[in-house]
Parts: C-alpha cells; structure tokens; sequence
C-alpha cells in the first residue's frame, strides 16, 4: 500500500512538472509572438495564460495585442473587466484612458488620467511606474503631473526632481528645470557635477535668460554657497558674458580664499577667447595681490603673453604691442631678476627684440648672460640657437656656424628634434653661402627621419 502512494505521488510530481514545462513553453512563445509583431497568435496564447496566470505582464500583453491589432474596443472590454478584478495594478486604468483617446473619447480620458493621478496612486513605486509609463509614451504633461503629485502626496520636496527637471526641459520651461536640478544639489551636495552639466546643456539663445533669472534668485538667497556660484560663473562663461563671468570669478576668489586660482583660470580662458583686455583685468587683479597670490609670477608672465599674442592676432603685425609686450617683459624681469628660472621671459623678450625690433645688442647682450648660467639642456639649447640667428644677422658666419654646431654635437645622442633643428640651421647658412654640396650633405641625415618637425623643411630645401 505504501509502495502504491509512493508511486501515484512520482507520477503526480512528473505529471506536475511537465504542466509548467508546457506553460513556460508556451509563455517564452507568446513573449516572442509580441515581439515579432505576431499578435493574433500572442492574443490567442496570452488569454490562454492569463486563466491560470493574472500576471500584470500577461494582462498588459494581452492589451497591446488588442492595440497592435486595431481593436480598440475589444481592448477596453477587456481593461474593464480587469480594472475590477486587479485594482492593485494601476497601470491598466492608465492604459485605458490611452485607449480612450486614440478612440476620440478626450474628455474620457482626460478625466481617467486625472482621477488615477490625483486618487489612485499611494506609493512611491506607483508613481515612479505610472510617471515612466506616461513619459516613454510622450504624454509629458501627464508624466509631470504624476511626479509632482507624488512629490506632493509622499511629502518629499525634492522627489523626482531629476525626472521633473527633465520634462520641463522638453517642454522648454527651462527656469522650472532650472529649479529643480538645483533641487537635486539642494537635496545632495555630491550632485553638484551632475546639475552643473545638466543645467549648461540646456543653455541656448531660446533658454538663458529663464537659466539666469533663476540662477541669480538661488544665489542671492544663498550667497555663501560655492556650488551654486560656480554654476552662475560657469554659466556666465559658457553664455560668453564674459563682463559678469569675471564679477562673479573675483567675488569667489575673495568670499573663499581660493588664492587666484579660478581667477588664473578665467584668464587663459579669455586669452583663448581674443579677449586680451578682460584676460589682462583679471591677471592685474592677481598682481595687485603682490605676494598674497602664488599667482604673482605667472599673472606677469600670462600679461606679457598676451600682448605678444594681441600684436600677432592681425596684420601687418601690431608693432605697438609688440612693444608693450617687450616692456611687460622687463617689467616682470626687473621684478623678479634676471637668472635662469625665469629663462621663459628672458627667451621670449629676446626673441621679439631680434626678429620684431631689430634690437640685436640688447639681446645677444642678455642671451649671452643667459647661456653661460645654464647647463646643457633643451632651455640652453634653444637659447645657442637664437644666438646663432643674431650672428647670422650681424654677417658673423664663423660665430652663427660654431653655435648651431655646438648644439648639434652637444645633443648627438640626446633630443633628436633640437639636434635636427640645429642641422638644418647648418644646412640653411651652407646653402645661402653657396656651400651646396655640404648642404645636401647635411640634410640627407636628417631629411629621410619623418618623426622630425623639420624633416618636410629639410627635403624641400635639399630639393
């Protein structure tokens, strides 16, 4: 008797397991039915399991066959009958009320949509389905009306700010987005990255009045927050507002001690920009600090830089700057003195006396006095090469050639691009000497080498 149960119970268990083989079979068939666009087949399949299976998935599915298909009506029968047996799942009275507008019945629907919005959903997962529902299906308005009613209803201020924020975005309220990705800052400090990058790509000729209205109102009523004032600076520059990027650039500076650094930046930012006038405002507000600015020196050097790159930006080339920016040189020299860790200016200086002002003497007199405090290294280099351009202008053929020589043999195992440069100057004074045959000697060692800079010069020159 008991071996008789033993085995009705085994063959109960297989009889068992092979009824859920066959209804899995046939639920992973009506999934790939809908996805295939079968829907007469998935409907058919779906109705099947929905008898033992009243799953959300299958009801849902069950309902976009009925769509897919065109058969509205039948799809609202059938939301109805469910609606009353499933009140849990809030998703099908929503569904309805699509259907309700695709079969022109708007008031309907509009009404539905509102009734579940405002009294149906509870929970927070409710509103987070229904509101990403609504939105995948582009009915923005009814999506931020879910979110903002769930922020309501859960007491949360700042819930759903990201997706509220979103919405208002494509919906082109950019001051209510605005406000509610600073929302996500206001609610976590660490969001800052994330609002600062989503609030600058909305900004645009259309948006950035209604983005800085509302930046400047979050400002002034927390002016000691360096979040949000980064944001209104970066905003500022981005909007190439560059006058109120740099009121908004020293007023960080001094309010946070930030010791010129963003100041510095917003700089070379504007040096990027042409703009020189408003570059040189903010390098002689880290000058007038003196000594207070590890800037001090960086902020002269940037000045006369700038005034370098203002003379080159037309032509003919502005000899009045050029000028300023020679003066600006010494002026930072005379400041600092004039020894090999300040080689930069002392070249620079240098280089626009020789080939802008033909100030021959006074360069050679400082690069000379440059070059025997350096050790061999690319900076002493460089500075044997411009001396051997000004003997080269003063006719002293034997002092040039000796200069560029040394500085070739000196770098013979070193840096390959200076002492490919230095070859071709050799090369150069050979060939306007009319000494060709060592010329072409010289560029054949160096012509050949493509990884050089010079190397295009050298093979239209041997040419």
């Amino acid at each position: 008797m008991t071996r008789f149960f033993s085995c009705l119970l085994f063959f109960s268990l297989i009889g068992t397991s092979l009824l859920f083989s066959q209804i899995d079979q046939e639920a992973a068939l009506a999934d790939q039915y809908f996805l295939d666009g079968e829907f007469e087949s998935s409907l058919e399949l779906y109705q099947k399991l929905v008898k033992n299976d009243p799953s959300e998935k299958n009801l849902t599915r069950i309902v976009g066959s009925y769509e897919a298909l065109g058969e509205f009506d039948e799809a609202i029968k059938f939301l109805d009958k469910s609606v009353r047996k499933h009140k849990d799942l809030v998703i099908l009275p929503i569904m309805k009320a699509g259907l309700l507008e695709k079969t022109g019945n708007l008031k309907q629907a509009e009404k539905l949509y509102d009734e579940v919005i405002e009294k149906v959903l509870a929970s927070e997962g409710n509103f987070i389905q229904i509101g990403s529902y609504l939105y995948q299906r582009g009915k923005l308005e009814y999506a931020l009306a879910t979110y903002l009613q769930g922020a309501k209803k859960l007491k949360r201020e700042y819930a759903f700010s990201s997706e509220i924020a979103n919405i208002y975005k494509q919906l082109g309220e950019y001051d209510k987005a605005t406000r509610y990705y600073l929302n996500l800052y206001a609610e976590n400090a660490s969001n800052l990255s994330t609002v600062k990058l989503e609030i600058l790509n909305m900004v645009g000729p259309d948006s950035q009045d209604k983005i800085e209205e509302t930046l400047l109102k979050a400002s002034d009523k927390n002016p000691n927050d360096l979040g949000l004032r980064t944001i209104l600076y970066e905003f500022y520059v981005l909007a190439e507002n560059f006058f109120e990027a740099f009121v908004q650039v020293k007023s960080i500076d001094r309010l946070f001690n930030e010791d010129g650094e963003r100041v510095y930046a917003f700089a070379e930012t504007m040096r990027n920009n042409k703009r020189y006038s408003l570059s040189n405002k903010a390098l002689d507000y880290l000058i007038d600090r003196k000594e207070d600015s590890r800037f001090f020196y960086q902020a002269h050097m940037a000045k006369a830089i700038n005034g370098e790159l203002k003379a080159f930006d037309q032509l003919p080339v502005d000899m009045l700057s050029i000028r300023q920016a020679v003066q600006d040189y010494e002026t930072l020299l005379i400041e600092f003195d004039r020894n090999p860790s300040y080689f930069e200016a002392i070249f620079r200086q240098a280089n626009l006396q020789v080939f802008y002002l033909f100030e021959l003497e006074t360069a050679l007199k400082n690069l000379n006095n440059l070059v025997s405090q350096l050790p061999v290294s690319e900076e002493w280099a460089r500075t044997n090469l411009l001396l051997g351009d000004i003997h080269l202008m003063q006719e002293a053929y034997t002092k040039s050639r000796n200069a560029y020589t040394e500085v070739s043999e000196a770098f013979d195992e070193g840096n390959p691009q200076i002492r490919a440069l230095a070859k071709y100057k050799l090369a150069q004074l050979s060939y306007y000497k009319g000494e060709f045959n060592l010329s072409e000697a010289l560029l054949s060692a160096i012509k050949d080498n493509t990884s050089n800079d010079i190397s295009n010069d050298a093979i239209r020159l041997n040419l």
